[in-house]
């Protein structure tokens, strides 16, 4: 359903004139949900037709090419990362469930990774829902960030009890 919506919204945007706004709407709905096969054509479908012919064949990487234009716009997209299945798995940064992509979609994928782990490399993105490790300690950053954090909340309950009481004193001094 809001698929769906998000999918008329585009293209409502796309027949206005407004490509780039129609892109940037179905890109963020890719990045929530990395499975939706149909926004990621119609993505592709928009960078081909304004000529960005890497960009669509990005979108359309893990769509079994039905028609010779996308199989040229693919190759066009390999050929721009020089054929690199490290290159090509950071850019498709799709953070998934694999199970709930089409068999040509996963099985693309899955060779992808085979290939980089071959060549001696991690696979260059962790799943969306990757929890912290059970021995995980908190960076400086994180610890300076919490630690101001804490000393500003200190801070502005103190001035807010004090600035309470002077008001009181305040009042009483009136009568």
């Amino acid at each position: 359903m809001y698929l769906n919506i998000q999918l008329k919204k585009a293209q409502l945007e796309i027949d206005s004139g407004l490509k780039e706004r129609a892109a940037n709407r179905l890109k963020n709905f890719l990045n929530a949900y990395p499975d939706a096969m149909e926004a990621r054509e119609m993505l592709a479908l928009l960078y081909y037709e304004s000529g960005f012919l890497d960009m669509a064949g990005k979108y359309w990487f893990l769509t079994e090419p039905t028609h010779d234009y996308m199989l040229q716009s693919i190759k066009v997209y390999q050929k721009s990362v020089g054929y690199s299945p490290i290159q090509i798995l950071k850019d498709l940064k799709y953070r998934g469930d694999k199970s709930g992509l089409p068999d040509y979609a996963r099985e693309k994928l899955i060779a992808l990774e085979v290939e980089v782990k071959a060549m001696g490399h991690a696979v260059p993105y962790k799943p969306k829902n990757a929890k912290k490790p059970i021995n995980y300690k908190a960076s400086f950053k994180e610890k300076v960030f919490n630690g101001c954090f804490f000393v500003v909340s200190f801070l502005c309950i103190m001035f807010l009890i004090i600035g309470v009481i002077e008001s009181i004193t305040w009042v009483v001094h009136l009568f």
